[in-house]
């Protein structure tokens, strides 16, 4: 079963920092995002700026989530995203890892509590 992106190419200014950032260092963007796919931040960010191998690398990057969380699309429709809107692209891509990665590492036994009069969160772990 195939699924959306949990954000659409609009919500590109949803993260203000993320969306100031990815709009004036986009390699840093580009690096982060390969590093949440477990690939060399530095390497990917380098290569970012080298014309046409940026698209192929961007391209091949976003078919990877694509196929990792089970993303309808197409390579021809990744090719026109970041035709059209390479920074929102690089944005949406941004926020879907960086949602996973939040998500999997809260344990789905770990209770979160709040104590209001105190307002003090406390955490805790099973034993």
């Amino acid at each position: 079963m195939s699924s959306d992106w949990r954000y659409s190419y609009i919500e590109c200014f949803g993260n203000i920092g993320l969306s100031i950032r990815t709009y004036l260092v986009p390699c840093y963007t580009f690096g982060k995002n390969a590093q949440l796919m477990d690939k060399n931040c530095l390497l990917y960010g380098l290569l970012c700026a080298i014309p046409l191998l940026n698209v192929m690398l961007a391209v091949n990057l976003r078919r990877q989530i694509r196929i990792k969380y089970k993303i309808s699309g197409s390579v021809p429709k990744d090719i026109l995203a970041l035709l059209l809107c390479p920074f929102c692209t690089l944005i949406q891509e941004s926020q879907q890892l960086t949602d996973h990665q939040i998500e999997t590492k809260i344990p789905s036994d770990m209770v979160i509590e709040r104590d209001d009069v105190e307002n003090q969160t406390t955490i805790e772990t099973p034993s």
